[in-house]
């Protein structure tokens, strides 16, 4: 059985990171790639479109294609989704206020998997509320346990009823 030398396994590795490392120290390494971020932060913000003739993008604020020489088309319009009108508003409210605490308003406001939280939670604490003798622990919680449970849940609940309010829930 032949013995490997670790010694002589990682010397190479050992060059190669002091080579990188010097690289990457150098003054001239650094600002060439801090100018390329850069430059690529630069094209990321400018708007473009594609042209209706040939597909090429043009610049936002261009008059005409670069390629092909046609006018540029109209700017895009602004997004269909918006926010989400009054009644939808108001009915997501009064879900969270009237059974908020089991989730309901979570699955109108298109959000299932929260309201499965909320419910599976809730029948958690129920149950751990409901199997309570005093005197005694569940499994290693304490008369804490359900409080605990059911505070989290109210905060959660409250969060949401903020950001209904806000206009921020729906989706």
């Amino acid at each position: 059985m032949e013995k490997y030398d670790h010694d002589s396994r990682k010397a190479p590795l050992d060059a190669l990171q002091s080579v990188v490392s010097t690289a990457l120290s150098n003054d001239h390494v650094r600002r060439i790639t801090e100018h390329g971020r850069r430059a690529i932060n630069k094209v990321r913000k400018r708007n473009s479109v594609g042209c209706n003739y040939c597909g090429s993008a043009i610049l936002a604020d261009a008059p005409n294609c670069v390629n092909c020489g046609a006018g540029a088309p109209p700017p895009p319009p602004p997004s269909a989704k918006g926010q989400p009108n009054t009644w939808q508003r108001v009915a997501t409210g009064l879900l969270w206020y009237f059974g908020g605490i089991i989730g309901l308003h979570c699955y109108a406001a298109g959000r299932p998997l929260r309201g499965l939280f909320y419910f599976t939670t809730f029948i958690a604490m129920f149950f751990i509320m409901t199997s309570y003798t005093p005197g005694g622990t569940l499994g290693g919680l304490s008369t804490f346990g359900p409080l605990t449970i059911g505070f989290g849940l109210f905060l959660l609940w409250a969060f949401d009823g903020v950001q209904i309010l806000r206009g921020r829930f729906n989706r």
